[in-house]
């Protein structure tokens, strides 16, 4: 993925390779991430998890991500453990493809 494809505005001139790193920091980090929301045990927590989550995936360019992960806080919100049971495999299936290299994960080297 060129990251200047994921974003909204340009990034400044001499800051591309920074935020690939940002990024790559990120998907590392995903793992971890997903297990804390499985492992959450009250909505509350979850919600407040899925949050950062949503809106960290939202900033790198992670849309489908970010998606997903709002999907999740409205349902955990709403109590709704059929649509957070759903939003959650879309998490799980967003971390997967992202830290084995598919899709939105192809990141270029700096």
């Amino acid at each position: 993925m060129d990251v200047r494809t994921t974003l909204v505005d340009p990034l400044p001139e001499g800051t591309a390779q920074a935020f690939f790193r940002m990024q790559v920091r990120f998907v590392d980090g995903l793992p971890a991430r997903g297990a804390a929301i499985h492992a959450a045990t009250d909505n509350a927590q979850r919600e407040a998890l899925l949050h950062r989550l949503k809106g960290a995936a939202g900033s790198f360019g992670f849309v489908a991500l970010s998606a997903a992960a709002h999907r999740a806080e409205e349902a955990a919100s709403g109590a709704d453990p059929v649509a957070l049971g759903a939003a959650l495999r879309d998490i799980s299936t967003e971390i997967e493809a992202l830290t084995r290299g598919d899709a939105a994960s192809n990141l270029p080297s700096p």
